[in-house]
């Protein structure tokens, strides 16, 4: 919860209160005057909502009467009239009475545009390498903004692409149970579960030298066909087990065909990339076994 009550703000306390407050917190400014009965009911609305988000607000009030010369920079014609600031930058505005469900609706889309941009930069500074320290301002701003779900599901990405399927796995759980059964969610959590299965697996660059110098060809197809699971990179995963057919279709008991026919039902449940790419191996598997 958002401890910041409604603070006043005068034109000689409005650089403190309000410009270098707005460096760290989106400041919400209420123009209004003490006697009107709608200015502090709006007040009381917006101080009410403004406690409800986890998100750093900052709640100030400003008298339009007496505080002329504020007024005139902000080009107030009536009140109650309600200003956003973030980086001493006006991003936002009410010039009529908004009801509660439109403030929250504007709250919601500056704190999500300031989530998005902030992931952004993190994003742009794990790029150049800084892995550790970009990743730490990841999880503080997933843990900051924690009603931007996009957020998280993009720090799961990143942390499969880094295999460390724990952390993951972890942050997967904390996803709302309607998010969980999303095709790019489901996709994660197998990956998550495959990553399991090829922990005690040689690594891609041994089982692709063992195939070349023809040693347990076959074994290493289907272990490679695991490998590339777990990266995601299925295409790649079904040529290994289109390979093991073509070579012996009978290896492991019919193993090949068992592991495409449950890898092209897995991406039948996934998004159309994947549910195309089903459909294009079905076919070739059918011309394959007839």
């Amino acid at each position: 919860m958002n401890d910041t009550l409604n603070i006043n703000v005068t034109h000689e306390t409005f650089d403190k209160l309000v410009i270098q407050k707005s460096d760290t917190a989106l400041v919400v400014i209420i123009f209004l005057t003490q006697e009107s009965p709608s200015c502090q009911e709006l007040l009381t609305v917006i101080s009410t909502l403004v406690q409800s988000y986890d998100e750093n607000l900052v709640l100030t009030s400003i008298d339009a009467k007496k505080e002329t010369e504020l007024s005139r920079m902000f080009g107030i014609r009536s009140v109650p009239s309600i200003k956003f600031m973030r980086n001493g930058e006006l991003v936002g505005e009410f010039t009529r009475v908004p009801d509660t469900e439109e403030i929250r609706e504007k709250l919601d889309l500056l704190i999500e545009n300031e989530s998005d941009n902030a992931f952004l930069a993190a994003f742009q500074h794990y790029k150049q390498g800084h892995i550790e320290s970009a990743l730490l301002r990841m999880y503080d701003i997933v843990e900051h903004y924690p009603k931007n779900i996009t957020l998280k599901i993009q720090l799961v990405s990143i942390l499969l692409h880094e295999m460390r399927y724990s952390d993951a796995a972890t942050l997967l759980e904390s996803l709302p149970p309607k998010i969980k059964e999303t095709a790019e969610v489901k996709k994660f959590a197998t990956q998550i579960l495959l990553a399991e299965k090829t922990s005690d697996l040689p690594s891609i660059e041994m089982l692709t030298a063992a195939i070349e110098n023809n040693t347990n060809v076959l074994q290493s197809r289907l272990d490679l066909s695991t490998q590339f699971l777990v990266l995601g990179e299925y295409q790649l995963a079904l040529d290994q087990l289109l390979l093991i057919i073509t070579t012996d279709r009978k290896f492991q008991d019919g193993v090949g065909e068992r592991e495409i026919l449950q890898l092209l039902e897995l991406l039948g449940t996934m998004g159309d990339t994947e549910k195309q790419l089903a459909n294009q191996y079905r076919q070739k598997l059918a011309q394959l076994l007839h």
